[in-house]
């Protein structure tokens, strides 16, 4: 759907955002960005895209359920550093599509 508010700047994504992957692994926590009729989010890379995803109308990041394999391909292929995930995300306000931005996600120590 097209924004009802027609603007050529592009949604920002905030910079430096991070959460915390909890124990009981019910809510990540929802991207923050500004623009107008903010739509169609997406992961679009990051060392660990495979195993989240963002909720395409609001933001709210979720994680997939290979997320219990995650454990086991970090210390196979060293792929995360210091129990940090990362995911490159962008949204659009249904004309402009934002830059892509980093979030980081803590991982608990039993990753």
């Amino acid at each position: 759907m097209a924004s009802r508010y027609f603007s050529d700047k592009a949604p920002v994504i905030a910079s430096g955002q991070q959460f915390k992957l909890g124990w009981m692994i019910e809510r990540i926590g929802k991207v923050e960005a500004t623009g107008h009729d903010l739509q169609n989010w997406q992961v679009v890379g990051g060392s660990a895209a495979a195993y989240f995803d963002v909720d395409s109308r609001t933001g709210e990041l979720r994680y997939s359920p290979d997320l219990l394999l995650l454990k086991d391909q970090r210390f196979q292929h060293g792929h995360w550093g210091d129990n940090e995930a990362t995911l490159v995300v962008t949204v659009s306000d249904g004309i402009n599509t934002s830059q892509p931005v980093t979030v980081k996600i803590s991982l608990p120590d039993f990753f």
